[in-house]
């Protein structure tokens, strides 16, 4: 009996232990499997976790750049609107110029009484000059001669336009 049992014990034993060494086996290879999965899961948050910084270093450097971007543009409308007057007269004073034929020294004097009539009357020396345009090509051309009497002559003009709250001698 003994030899009985012991054979017995011996192949349940054998029966048992092979396939368990294979579920053994199994199960490591799982758990190998499980670790790898977790090697690249930590990887990709590794990565992600760089792209994330990276982006999140793109983002500040476009808040910058937009911020740069805004602070010339403000610059640029600042530096239109103090132009813009200017580039208004420059414009009448051509104009006027193509109207009368002046040039050089006459057609100085003439702007410069355009911006004596505009700070008499608080309005742009655009506006003034176009008043003594629209004289001289209404009147005469002749007018530009005696550039007091357009003077007076415009004054008046304003004086008027500004009773009447008219532009362009209204003030701002």
């Amino acid at each position: 009996m003994a030899s009985t049992s012991t054979q017995w014990i011996l192949e349940l034993v054998d029966k048992i232990t092979a396939p368990l060494r294979k579920v053994t086996e199994a199960a490591g290879q799982a758990s190998s499997v499980v670790d790898d999965v977790d090697e690249s899961v930590n990887g990709l948050g590794n990565t992600s976790e760089t792209a994330a910084g990276k982006l999140e270093k793109l983002g500040k450097g476009m808040f910058f750049l937009n911020q740069v971007k805004e602070g010339v543009d403000n610059i640029r409308g600042a530096f239109n609107d103090a132009i813009e007057p200017g580039i208004r007269f420059e414009t009448a004073v051509a104009e006027m110029s193509g109207i009368t034929n002046m040039a050089g020294k006459e057609l100085d004097v003439l702007a410069d009484k355009a911006r004596v009539t505009a700070k008499t009357f608080g309005t742009d020396a655009a506006d003034a000059m176009g008043v003594y345009k629209d004289l001289l090509s209404k009147i005469t051309p002749e007018l530009k001669k005696a550039p007091d009497a357009l003077e007076i002559m415009s004054a008046r003009q304003c004086r008027m336009m500004y009773r009447e709250r008219q532009p362009p001698c209204l003030p701002p």
